[in-house]
């Protein structure tokens, strides 16, 4: 594994500032008498480094109100606006200020260009705190801009205006922001205001996912740059993942074969050192682990490979022994089952009173797993034998043939009668705590009633057939159906007995089984979502809870979890752990998309050809083209080959999640790139141009472009001729603008034209030269 850290990565001058503050003041010796001490907000995003903070003895308060008068105050490292500030001293607060230089100085400017009447434009995330400090000293009337699509849209007042930027903010995306507010607004000034560390992360950032296999960016989902590190590693990198800590790591790459990949890792602003030590030795210790497995396989194949003779040898004595055996327990076995059988025929009943107590209480699975009713008694062979002795040596118990014909004379009736005796034996016994069969008859409101053969019905809590949505309750009622169910408790009241039973105690228990046997196996199961947390999703699995985070939901981000809510999901079970008081089960919808992945990858590098044709989805777009999954791989459309057209950004042909047909061009397998084309050939504007415009023919354009050396006339949606400044009039012209104008339509003779170079070059005045005014033609 070849792995590459990026430099930049982990905390920031302003952050470090921050960390390093507040860890003094709760290095401090503590006494009652102390003001308590609190972070307005969190001081920087990461959940790790506050926790830690909070042990140590720092609160964190959301807000003015929680703050008690006296305190010490700390402020993050994103500033707050004035008025924050105002309130603090109004309660008499020991304010410590550890907003980040840089911050400090978007402030001033914005304050200075709002007292001298100029409106303010912040490029950044609307409701991050930084937005909002700087928001704060205009006032509040800043307009807010997350993207170049929303200044698109807006429209500005012809007064003065400043546009600055939140530190952490997109650096490409400002260059975006700068060049269409200077097209809308006259007075703009712009302030270059993201932090230098920032620019300088996201381009080696870039860098190094270009260069890598797979990229793990270290850093909170919350924290504004480290999201966009993400999007920027994920548009250069199709394996990139956000890693909290590296407790993840392990989930992340257990089906990878680090051994060949060339692993990049970078981190966000607000990332502890430690955390990123943490990733490289867990990384490092997965890489051992698979070259580890692989030496065990190899000397295991060695030591099969050296014994296989003598195990083959061993094998065959021990089947002709197992055969010799076979043989002598079938004699014994044959005569052991002769002698009882008539007894046991005799007296079924004295049989059953025979079997000690202590087997069936040992096995009460067994028994509910029968026929309803079944007594299941499990005797060794003395046992038998012993029981058989006594039956043949008391005289009582012999039954003449005289009687056996009698009996037989009336089989017929015998068959129809049941014996009291065995039906009260056949009653099973209820008491608390074991598994037994019933049949549903009927349900309200509140409880769904069993028949377990008892005077009194057993009921089921209603809610527990809820999370079966494939159980219907009136089928089963008008079918009488079977089920197994848990006797929970017996009680006698004046209204009777009560039993009270559970669906979900057996199912939870068969389900349990089974996602072990899935985590095990790493076989996928199928789970319904049934909540949303903070961080994640729980899903139900037969009535057993399996937390999914929301960086194993899908392959990349996802912000909202609400609409994963009663989805139903294939995830592979990735944490089981019985040990604990409480069962803990963990699942990934990603590991399992990871693996589908890594299998159509797999036939796809076996079969890929230049010319081969695919039917992808557009997973993100960048500047410079459009990435498109073809089946586990993701190939890169430029944008040259996105269109005919001149286009300025991929958005403008296709968008994330498009389904397009697309071939590949060129593909290099060691470095695991694919190059694909999107544009059809027939749809070339140019495609025959030499038989749709022969040289000699006359044709009709209009002037789009003008150059000091001629004007490119467009002849056909798509297709420009240029027309040399030469060509244009009867008069030598020093530019074409002399006599032409954008827009103006021109009628035109082909002189040249070529399938290959893809030009046309065309003659204006050998069909109606377009001469300067006050021209005379001297032929007229």
């Amino acid at each position: 594994m070849k792995l590459i850290v990026a430099q930049s990565a982990g905390f920031c001058f302003g952050v470090r500032q921050a960390v390093d503050a507040a860890c003094e003041i709760a290095c401090k010796p503590k006494s009652p008498d102390n003001p308590p001490v609190y972070m307005l907000g969190e001081l920087i995003h990461n959940r790790h480094v506050v926790e830690s903070l909070n042990r140590q003895g720092l609160a964190t308060a959301d807000s003015i109100d929680e703050i008690e008068p006296g305190s010490t105050v700390l402020i993050r490292a994103h500033g707050v606006a004035p008025q924050v500030l105002s309130e603090l001293e109004s309660k008499q607060c020991n304010v410590v200020n550890c907003t980040c230089p840089f911050v400090t100085k978007i402030h001033k400017i914005v304050q200075k260009a709002h007292n001298d009447g100029k409106h303010v434009i912040i490029a950044g995330t609307p409701g991050h705190a930084e937005v909002e400090g700087i928001n704060g000293f205009c006032s509040g009337d800043g307009v807010i801009i997350n993207s170049a699509d929303e200044a698109e849209t807006l429209q500005f007042s012809d007064e003065e205006w400043i546009l600055v930027a939140q530190t952490t903010f997109s650096f490409a995306e400002y260059k975006k922001i700068r060049v269409i507010l200077q097209k809308k607004i006259a007075k703009l000034q712009i302030f270059d205001t993201i932090c230098i560390t920032t620019e300088d992360r996201q381009k080696e950032a870039a860098h190094i996912a270009g260069q890598a296999d797979l990229m793990l960016v270290i850093g909170s989902s919350s924290s504004s740059n480290t999201r966009k590190l993400l999007e920027i590693c994920h548009s250069q990198c199709g394996w990139t993942y956000l890693v909290e800590s590296a407790d993840q790591v392990e989930a992340l790459v257990r089906d990878k074969d680090l051994r060949h990949l060339t692993v990049g890792i970078t981190a966000g602003a607000s990332t502890p050192e430690r955390i990123i030590r943490e990733v490289i030795q867990a990384m490092t210790d997965q890489e051992v682990k698979q070259n580890t497995q692989e030496i065990q396989e190899e000397i295991q194949q060695d030591v099969q490979q050296e014994v296989g003779n003598e195990a083959a040898q061993e094998i065959s004595t021990q089947e002709v022994d197992t055969d010799k055996q076979t043989i002598v327990a079938d004699v014994e076995e044959t005569t052991a089952v002769d002698a009882p059988a008539e007894a046991a025929e005799e007296k079924p009943s004295e049989a059953a009173e025979e079997a000690p107590s202590e087997t069936a209480e040992e096995a009460p699975s067994e028994t509910a797993e029968g026929d309803q009713g079944a007594v299941v008694v499990e005797a060794d062979e003395e046992l038998a034998a012993e029981e058989s002795a006594e039956s043949a040596a008391d005289p009582d118990e012999q039954v003449s043939s005289e009687e056996k014909d009698d009996s037989a004379e009336n089989d017929d009736q015998d068959a129809s009668d049941i014996s009291f005796t065995d039906f009260i034996d056949n009653i099973p016994q209820l008491k608390r705590g074991i598994t037994i069969r019933g049949t549903i008859i009927r349900y309200d409101n509140e409880y769904v009633y069993v028949d377990v053969r008892d005077k009194s019905e057993g009921r089921i809590p209603k809610h527990e057939f809820e999370g079966d949505p494939d159980f219907d309750l009136d089928e089963a009622v008008a079918e009488h159906k079977e089920l197994d169910v848990y006797v929970r408790n017996i009680r006698n009241s004046d209204m009777g007995k009560e039993i009270v039973l559970s669906k979900a105690r057996v199912d939870f228990t068969k389900y349990k089984g089974l996602i072990e046997e899935a985590f095990n196996d790493k076989s996928p199961i199928t789970v319904k979502v049934i909540n949303v947390v903070k961080d994640g999703v729980i899903a139900s699995y037969g009535g057993v809870d399996i937390y999914i985070h929301r960086t194993q939901l899908e392959m990349g981000i996802v912000d909202d979890l609400e609409p994963y809510r009663g989805q139903t999901l294939d995830i592979l079970v990735t944490q089981y752990d019985p040990d604990k008081k409480r069962l803990r089960v963990s699942g990934s919808r990603r590991a399992l998309l990871s693996m589908e992945r890594r299998s159509k990858a797999d036939e796809l590098w076996q079969t890929i050809a230049v010319g081969n044709e695919y039917d992808g989805v557009v997973r993100s777009l960048t500047d410079f083209g459009a990435f498109v999954d073809i089946g586990g791989v993701d190939g890169l459309v430029h944008i040259s080959e996105l269109s005919w057209q001149r286009i300025r950004h991929p958005s403008e042909v296709v968008n994330v999640g498009d389904e397009i047909h697309v071939r590949v061009k060129d593909f290099d397998i060691e470095r695991k790139r694919i190059s694909l084309g999107y544009k059809k050939t027939d749809d070339d504007p140019y495609h025959d141009i030499e038989t749709r415009f022969p040289v000699g023919s006359i044709v009709r354009g209009t002037v789009v472009r003008m150059f000091p050396f001629g004007a490119f006339v467009e002849i056909a949606p798509g297709v420009d001729a240029l027309c040399h400044i030469s060509q244009i009039s009867n008069v030598r012209l020093n530019k074409p603008d002399e006599v032409l104008s954008e827009g103006m339509e021109i009628d035109a003779r082909v002189l040249e034209v070529s399938n290959d170079t893809r030009r046309i070059s065309i003659s204006i005045k050998e069909v109606e030269p377009i001469n300067p005014p006050g021209y005379e033609d001297e032929h007229f």
